[in-house]
């Protein structure tokens, strides 16, 4: 029979790790299922930042052999509008570092909090409509329960995001302008390396980097094309973890085997 293990730490020991405005009041662990839930009293939403340690300092330990969830119960009273929109931000953000939907779904939103009601607004129809397809509204709102707030309803709503669509597009220019420039800073490097090697290739192993084939390939079938071409592989390296990214091209050519 599986067992439930219930622990009441003492508070110096998390005091080791750090904790000074989160007290955790209660371990419980469920053999069966290998989950680790921690509920914890925190003093303000100011300290959030200390779940993060609690949370990291479990992962370090146990890695993924235990689904870990820390349960936040927060003392203080009369939490403010911007209080709550910060709670929702890092509520969306662990949502994201779980689940795939979320991150490329929940990339432009906007938080507006009411009263009674938390909406979340979207780019348009069917960001809204795959979300919730996928539950992901349920999911936030449980992951808002877990951070002490479980009695506001979520909507999902299209908002405006024209101006954010516009400086999203002036940043993704910028971007491939940095990215062409240090492609052609590199290959100027490696003209020069050559050069000073007397015209020959510097040998593989010391620092050359070896031709795509692919990309010879693609120079050799569109010699009127200007600009640099690069693999897909090159391309992905520049994005930072958990970074979306949305490209856009032309198919010049398919080939079947």
């Amino acid at each position: 029979m599986a067992k439930d293990i219930r622990i009441k730490p003492r508070e110096d020991i998390f005091h080791r790790i750090g904790l000074k405005e989160v007290r955790v009041q209660e371990i419980r662990f469920n053999e069966r299922h290998r989950r680790l839930v921690l509920k914890c009293l925190i003093s303000s939403v100011q300290h959030f930042s200390e779940i993060d340690i609690l949370e990291s300092k479990i992962k370090k330990s146990f890695g993924n052999e235990l689904i870990v969830t820390v349960k936040t119960e927060i003392e203080s009273e009369g939490i403010t509008r911007e209080d709550l929109k910060e709670i929702v931000e890092r509520a969306i953000k662990k949502l994201k570092e779980k689940n795939a939907i979320s991150r490329s779904f929940l990339y432009f939103y906007r938080v507006v909090i009411d009263s009674d009601r938390i909406n979340i607004e979207l780019n348009d129809q069917t960001s809204i409509d795959t979300l919730k397809g996928a539950d992901v509204d349920i999911k936030l709102k449980q992951t808002l329960a877990d951070m002490g707030i479980d009695s506001m309803e979520i909507e999902f709503r299209v908002g405006d995001f024209t101006k954010k669509l516009e400086e999203h597009k002036i940043q993704q220019k910028e971007d491939l302008i940095k990215l062409h420039k240090k492609l052609e800073v590199e290959q100027e490097q490696n003209r020069a390396q050559i050069q000073s090697s007397g015209g020959s290739k510097p040998a593989e192993g010391y620092g050359a980097k070896k031709e795509n084939p692919n990309v010879q390939k693609f120079q050799t079938k569109n010699r009127g094309l200007n600009g640099t071409p690069i693999t897909i592989d090159e391309f992905f390296s520049e994005l930072q973890e958990n970074e979306i990214c949305l490209l856009e091209g032309e198919i010049f050519s398919v080939e079947t085997r």
